[in-house]
């Protein structure tokens, strides 16, 4: 479907055009469940407050937004999901809502299973405890849950949800479960949620019309974001999931003006917000552990992980091998850094995951963070929190680094800071919501 559109004044306020691009969001998605059934209107002239806005919609499907090619997927795709990926999938022999029953009770299941009867009576308390103990070392390690957000034009924001628990070098305590995006937030999700693409203003800056290109495609991590931008993203998603949903979340996030000049602020502690939003560093650092002590997760080895020697840790011309004493595996074959990336943003997703299913958690882009960065880390031992800035350095942290860094930046450890307003080729960012 085409959308064409035309002003006849300026926006008198910023009102006007929150309550404009509120208009279009509606517009927008109604039309996408309305072309469905081949329904074709003309909207024009449409008087709000002191402009009119000429609307011509047109057309039978949203497969394109102002000639941005952001669909990978046809409508039929949610039946072709591996097994088990989402509640309610019968067909996988697994318990995917956590109720103690396998798929028979999950809700939307068709043609499941016979629930069987519970043995619980016949259980001794000597066998629970022994299952308990045996599953107590590993449940920090695997993810408790997933769901995921479908945002139109086959675009899906995928969420895996983590247990709350202790940090595993003991530092501090995450009190609640929540839940992180598995990759970073896509150029492609990006453009949908926000009408824009994230490098406006950087393609023709010092006249270079070619300065913004560090990969491009819906699947590319969204770069040249600011700590601001991608507040009013998270706001955007919250606005959408309540739209969607019919339930009320909390915008994170209070903002003003738009686009790549948009200037935000917490409104309240991320701990505190039910709606979606920037992950704090500790809630950040402790997904990406996924239970090891080390500096980098393989999954092997007695910690789970390893490190890197000295001589890897500025080496971008051959293999850095992580010591992890079992499978020692090469730090590209989890990251996008210097020595591998050809100096340019990757699709996302295609490095292994850790065991939470998360990718791209050092690598690819930096990552912005709720906390700002003159906190010494972790700010306390319960849901740390850096909240305020501590001057001269009114700087936000960023974690894991990007395309560009050298091999010691990408530890788990590794902290940097840059201005919020800040936009780089190699910085963006993924969201959280706590549950």
């Amino acid at each position: 479907m085409a959308l064409v559109l035309a002003t006849e004044k300026k926006f008198q306020t910023e009102n006007h055009r929150k309550i404009y691009s509120k208009i279009i969001f509606y517009l927008y998605k109604s039309n996408q469940l309305l072309s469905k059934f081949g329904i074709l209107f003309v909207l024009t002239v449409v008087p709000i407050m002191r402009f009119k806005i000429h609307l011509i919609l047109l057309g039978l499907s949203l497969s394109c937004i102002d000639n941005k090619q952001y669909s990978d997927e046809d409508d039929d795709d949610e039946d072709e999901r591996k097994e088990g990926e989402r509640q309610g999938d019968c067909s996988d022999e697994r318990d995917n809502d956590d109720d103690g029953d396998i798929d028979c009770d999950d809700n939307g299941c068709e043609d499941k299973p016979a629930c069987e009867e519970s043995d619980t009576d016949t259980d001794t308390d000597s066998d629970t405890d022994t299952d308990t103990d045996a599953d107590t070392d590993t449940d920090i390690n695997i993810p408790i849950g997933s769901f995921d957000l479908d945002i139109g034009n086959g675009i899906q924001i995928e969420f895996v949800t983590l247990p709350s628990g202790n940090d595993p070098l003991s530092r501090y305590d995450l009190s609640s479960d929540f839940s992180m995006m598995k990759t970073e937030v896509t150029q492609a999700m990006f453009y949908i949620m926000m009408g824009f693409d994230a490098f406006e203003g950087h393609e023709t800056e010092e006249g270079d019309t070619t300065t913004y290109n560090f990969g491009l495609g819906n699947d590319f991590p969204v770069y040249y974001v600011s700590w601001h931008m991608g507040a009013a993203f998270a706001n955007a998603v919250t606005f959408y999931h309540n739209l969607i949903n019919g339930t009320e979340l909390n915008e994170c996030y209070s903002c003003e003006d738009d686009g790549p000049d948009v200037r935000c602020l917490t409104t309240m502690t991320p701990y505190q917000c039910n709606g979606y939003r920037l992950p704090t560093e500790a809630e950040w650092e402790y997904a990406n552990r996924a239970g090891t002590t080390e500096e980098f997760w393989t999954g092997y080895g007695p910690n789970l992980g390893g490190d890197i020697s000295a001589a890897f840790e500025s080496n971008c011309t051959s293999p850095v091998i992580i010591q992890d004493n079992d499978e020692n595996p090469v730090l590209g074959d989890n990251a996008w850094y210097c020595g591998n990336s050809n100096y340019s943003a990757q699709p996302v997703g295609q490095r292994t995951p850790n065991s939470y299913g998360l990718h791209d958690m050092q690598g690819n882009v930096w990552e912005w963070t709720a906390d700002y960065f003159g906190f010494i880390f972790p700010s306390n031992t319960t849901d740390p929190f850096g909240d305020e800035p501590l001057e001269p350095v009114n700087e936000r942290s960023v974690r894991g680094g990007g395309w560009a860094t050298y091999p010691h930046a990408l530890r788990l450890s590794y902290r940097g800071g840059f201005w919020g307003p800040l936009r780089e080729p190699d910085l963006g960012f993924r969201l959280a919501i706590g549950n």
